[in-house]
């Protein structure tokens, strides 16, 4: 019997356990309290919530301000049919110190006036650690929702629009929240901002028509990444960083906004912005400025009223990969102002005015791997001090040059190498004002102007190995008082001249081959200080393999000028100059021509054979002297002299096996003929006088200057 009772009284006791701990854990279980169904108002319910309920608001305008409960759940019936809304004094709902929470499915706005300062929110989370889904945040004169002192969490599906301040603000270090599907618009400063040292993602949000900005990452140690967002027609920029901001900018749409698309600006503030879509903004689509650094790789800015890309400002740096920068108002790329970069393999074209510009005194930049096509002006155009390289770009179909490089001011210093300039409606490469140029192994081809053309005192060019063709001036031009050197390029088939230097200040042409061009291959005008042209191969040219003219004075050595369709070389029109040791072969009038009063030349042992008519000539009153020069199979004469005044000195000369003579003077010619000439083995004789005039080809007698 003891036993029996003993045995119930355990059962009892267990009983009570379990229907107590039953009891406890249906207290315990999570609960919905229904507003206004069971409590009147949303503060009595949520005082009443224990952490894990949900506080349930059906349909209705709430005229309160709220103060949330740590671990709860604000839920409402949907933001179109609860409105929370208090006076402008005060928050419309309050977070503070709260562990965990969610609120969704109100519209949450002030009304009447007050908070001038714009201190209280729709919104505000202190410390606290909760998600705002699906909210409507309007018309509060301060922002729509604000995370501060260190809070954290997810803003997600909300609209904030109409606030005095921002959309949605995220302040201070330690904050970490993110920002996502959000539509922020015609807020008072901007849709999104991150402040002072906070820290989140920004995603898939649209950011419209608010007063400046429509995301802002502003401080340093404010670090954001920012995606795939939509900001457009806002009155500032559509992303801004600024103030030692970092961070990443990615896969966002930024267009027709009153300023940049983006804009990376100040000391200290760097980020990378890669495949955004910037179009249509009022002035450039991306822009780093005032010190900022960093990337802007693979992104489109296209319909700017500015650049595509604009990077200004001492201290400046950035790299600028795989852009393409189309039908912009200005330039595709701009770079002013000591700021620094890296271009490689941009694509610009269609733009207004350059491809690339970069300007400025202390402005650098190198260029790689870009294509620039059909813009306004030049391809890349460099000027007033900047410095840089260009390398491996291609430079087609552009209003004006392919390149073009101007100083405007002293120091702007340029090295190109492996270009490729085509079909440009002026010319392939253009140097002037002062500039100091480098170019190498590029490729001017098809240009409507010439293949490489440098210009204005002060400006030197080394032009060397490069490949100019098919243009239609000529393919190397020096012009008006400038210096350099052209070495062992290729011009062909240009419609001018391969190379001139004309009225410049001196100069080295060595080691070029010029063929077919339709005037001469190597053309010289005006060059008073002197000019060296050595060791190029002139052949097959229209006109003259080499032409001095105009004054010219310099040294013609060691060349070969062949099957060219007038001369080998010629000295005309007041000329003075050497021609040593030069090979000129099967030319269709002559092999060395020195014609027209005041012209002067030293022909010194040349090698003069098989041209049409003759060796060489000295006609029309020109002086000079030839000696230990070779004249051989040529159908006329080895060495001819004509015109009353025409008295050069002929001495040591090989004048052999002409179809003729070995030299004749006729028409007055009186020249200084020595006795160390040999002359075998000609048609007639050695040498000889004639008092009759014979036919000359006049029309290969060239009358004006060629360029």
């Amino acid at each position: 019997m003891k036993v029996t009772k003993i045995a119930v009284g355990i059962t009892g006791i267990a009983v009570f356990i379990l229907v107590g701990l039953a009891i406890f854990f249906i207290l315990q279980m999570p609960r919905t309290l229904i507003v206004p169904d069971k409590y009147k108002d949303i503060q009595t319910a949520i005082e009443k919530a224990r952490p894990g309920d949900t506080v349930f608001v059906r349909a209705g305008v709430y005229d309160e301000s709220i103060k949330f409960k740590d671990g709860i759940n604000l839920v409402g019936e949907g933001m179109d049919k609860v409105i929370i809304r208090c006076k402008a004094k005060k928050n419309v709902i309050l977070v503070k110190n709260c562990k965990s929470g969610f609120i969704s499915g109100f519209t949450v706005e002030h009304y009447g006036e007050g908070n001038k300062q714009g201190k209280r929110a729709g919104i505000s989370i202190e410390a606290s650690s909760v998600e705002v889904v699906a909210c409507r945040v309007r018309n509060v004169l301060g922002r729509g929702i604000c995370f501060y002192k260190g809070a954290s969490g997810v803003v997600e599906d909300n609209i904030c629009e109409g606030n005095k301040k921002n959309g949605i603000y995220i302040c201070e270090e330690g904050t970490n929240v993110t920002v996502r599907n959000n539509l922020c618009r015609k807020n008072g400063i901007c849709g999104i901002c991150f402040y002072h040292g906070a820290s989140g993602v920004v995603e898939s949000n649209t950011c419209e028509n608010n007063e400046k900005q429509g995301i802002l990452i502003h401080s340093t140690g404010t670090t954001v990444t920012v995606r795939k967002n939509n900001c457009q027609t806002n009155k500032a920029e559509g992303i801004l960083f600024y103030e030692g901001a970092c961070g990443t900018v990615e896969d966002n749409i930024c267009e027709n906004n009153e300023k940049q698309g983006i804009l990376i600006h100040s000391d200290g503030t760097t980020a990378t912005v890669s495949r955004n879509h910037c179009r249509k903004n009022k002035k450039s689509g991306i822009c780093f400025y005032e010190g900022a650094r960093g990337i802007a790789e693979d992104n489109v800015c296209e319909g700017n009223k500015g650049s595509g890309i604009l990077v200004a400002k001492p201290g400046t740096t950035v790299e600028l990969k795989g852009n393409r920068c189309v039908k912009n108002k200005t330039d595709g790329i701009w770079l002013a102002s000591k700021a620094n970069g890296i271009i490689k393999g941009n694509i610009c074209k269609e733009n207004n005015h350059n491809g690339i510009f970069v300007s400025n005194l202390g402005t650098s930049a190198t260029v790689k791997d870009a294509q620039f096509r059909k813009n306004g002006n030049e391809e890349v155009c460099f000027n007033q001090g900047a410095i840089g390289l260009l390398e491996d770009n291609i430079c087609e179909q552009n209003g004006k040059n392919g390149i073009g490089i101007a100083a405007c001011a002293k120091g702007t210093k340029l090295t190109l190498k492996h270009n490729h300039c085509r079909s440009n409606q002026k010319n392939g490469m253009c140097f002037w004002q002062e500039v100091e140029v480098i170019a190498e192994d590029n490729i001017c081809e098809g240009n409507k102007g010439i293949g490489i053309y440098v210009s204005e005192k002060g400006t030197i060019a080394t032009l060397r190995k490069n490949l100019c063709r098919e243009n239609g001036g000529s393919g190397i031009g020096f012009y008006d008082d400038c210096t350099g050197t052209a070495e062992g390029n290729v011009c062909q088939k240009n419609k001018k001249s391969g190379i001139v230097f004309y009225e410049v200040a001196d100069g080295v042409i060595e080691g070029n081959i010029c063929e077919e061009n339709q005037d001469s291959g190597i053309f010289i005008g005006r060059v008073e200080r002197g000019i060296t042209v050595r060791e190029n191969t002139s052949r097959r040219n229209y006109e003259d393999g080499i032409c001095f003219t105009r004054g010219a004075v310099g040294l013609i050595e060691k060349n070969i000028c062949t099957d060219n369709n007038a001369r080998g070389i010629q000295f005309v029109y007041g000329a003075k100059g050497t021609a040593k040791g030069n090979v000129c072969e099967k030319n269709q009038h002559l092999g060395i021509l020195v014609h027209d009063y005041g012209t002067v030349a030293t022909l010194e042992n040349n090698l003069c054979k098989e041209n049409y008519h003759s060796g060489i000539l000295f006609t029309n009153g020109a002086g000079g002297e030839a000696i230990g020069n070779t004249c051989e199979n040529n159908p006329w004469s080895g060495i001819g002299v004509r015109g009353k005044g025409t008295n050069p000195t002929l001495a040591a000369n090989k004048c052999n096996n002409n179809g003729i003579w070995g030299i004749i003077y006729w028409a007055e010619a009186d020249p200084n003929i020595t006795e160390d000439n040999v002359t075998t083995g000609n048609g007639k004789k050695g040498i000889m006088r004639r008092d009759w005039q014979p036919l000359i080809d006049t029309k290969h007698i060239t009358p004006e200057i060629s360029i």
